[in-house]
């Protein structure tokens, strides 16, 4: 393999630096949720938005039981025991059929709960349809090899992680199973899950921890510009994960446009301002 070039090193220290921050901010909108009703698989995902007034979790329509109160815990990075109480859930919807859906929060409790926390506003939404360039991107979520659980104190905390990638063009794109909804490009983000990453904080490589509890959690668009001053507040979700495939080594998500429809379909009182933001949303009146 031949030697990179000064302007390579350059460029890939940049993804670095920017993969890294990236990480920092978005980790303060994400949140950790484990399905206490499920033993196979209970750890998920979500990213904090404040829909003007509405406080909504975003996240895959599997990472929500069909009846969440009582059953899902939403973690905070703050370590926690059981008898501190499930935060309750004012609302809830799925789509199952694209995998996205929300949770709604009640404000007042959430900023006591997650005083940590920060909100993901509207305009950090980016409804692309479909997504046909390589986008360089950052999933952030709370994969379950993460969670820290105390046995003595009886306490579980989530544990952030973050998986920076391109998004794969349609050309690239894998063969699903016949068990999944077929791929379909204004649906659907692909991206590529080595067995092996680069560990940016100790600057080597190391094994991929399985994907299992990033589902739900949200894929970052870092909108990086060459040439141009870039701050990790221009990154933009551009869609939610919600499968994978280990033999085929591939994360699959859903572009955020459909959980806006979705929100745009449930609550009728602010329609006229998620039209307005988003025209090119293409709502079905």
């Amino acid at each position: 393999m031949s030697e990179l070039t000064p302007e390579q090193q350059h460029e890939i220290r940049v993804v670095e630096h920017s993969s890294t921050a990236t990480h920092r901010h978005i980790e303060k909108m994400t949140v950790g949720m484990i399905d206490i009703g499920d033993r196979e698989q209970p750890f998920s995902s979500g990213t904090f938005i404040d829909m003007y007034g509405h406080l909504l979790i975003a996240t895959a329509a599997h990472c929500i039981p069909p009846d969440p109160h009582g059953r899902l815990w939403i973690l905070s990075d703050l370590p926690r025991k059981a008898e501190d109480g499930l935060l309750g859930i004012v609302w809830h919807q799925r789509d199952s059929a694209l995998d996205v859906g929300f949770l709604e929060i009640n404000k007042s409790v959430a900023y006591t709960y997650f005083s940590e926390k920060v909100y993901c506003p509207p305009d950090r939404l980016s409804p692309v349809c479909p997504v046909t360039d390589s986008a360089l991107v950052t999933l952030v979520g709370n994969p379950a090899q993460r969670a820290v659980a105390d046995y003595k104190t009886k306490t579980l905390a989530a544990k952030c992680d973050a998986f920076t990638t391109g998004t794969l063009p349609a050309s690239q794109w894998p063969s699903v199973p016949s068990t999944e909804r077929p791929a379909d490009l204004n649906t659907d983000v692909f991206l590529d899950y080595p067995k092996e990453l680069r560990n940016l904080q100790q600057g080597a490589t190391m094994g991929a921890c399985s994907p299992a509890g990033f589902s739900g959690g949200g894929i970052w668009n870092q909108n990086l510009v060459k040439g141009n001053m870039w701050l990790p507040e221009a990154a933009t979700l551009l869609a939610i994960q919600s499968s994978w495939q280990e033999n085929h080594r591939y994360l699959r998500a859903t572009q955020v446009v459909h959980w806006l429809r979705l929100v745009w379909r449930y609550y009728s009182d602010i329609r006229p301002q998620i039209e307005k933001q988003f025209p090119q949303a293409e709502f079905e009146h």
